[in-house]
């Protein structure tokens, strides 16, 4: 992950904004990038750290936001479908009729 930027864009969610202008300086403000769907986004760079702040504290504040990631030097800014713990499921084996 060490050739990955990181952007989060808070998508008018004013705690999520908040906390990143909390943990970022002003230089990470990313206005106007152009993303991998062909639209312009006004995003923050951050560190993968803050990105998983931001998901421990969505499950007990409900809070909007999209995460981007960008690999290596010459990769597009594309959305990024970020962990979340998965419910495990188990079934109840199927009973045989007898």
């Amino acid at each position: 992950m060490n050739d990955t930027t990181w952007y989060i864009d808070p998508l008018g969610d004013s705690a999520v904004n908040a906390l990143i202008a909390q943990q970022s300086d002003y230089e990470d403000e990313c206005r106007g990038q152009m993303c991998s769907d062909g639209v312009r986004r006004d995003l923050w760079r951050c560190t993968h750290d803050l990105i998983s702040r931001l998901q421990k504290m969505e499950n007990a504040v409900r809070m909007h936001y999209c995460i981007y990631r960008k690999r290596g030097s010459g990769g597009q800014i594309e959305l990024w479908r970020f962990e979340r713990s998965k419910r495990i499921v188990r079934q109840k084996p199927a009973q045989v009729a007898a």
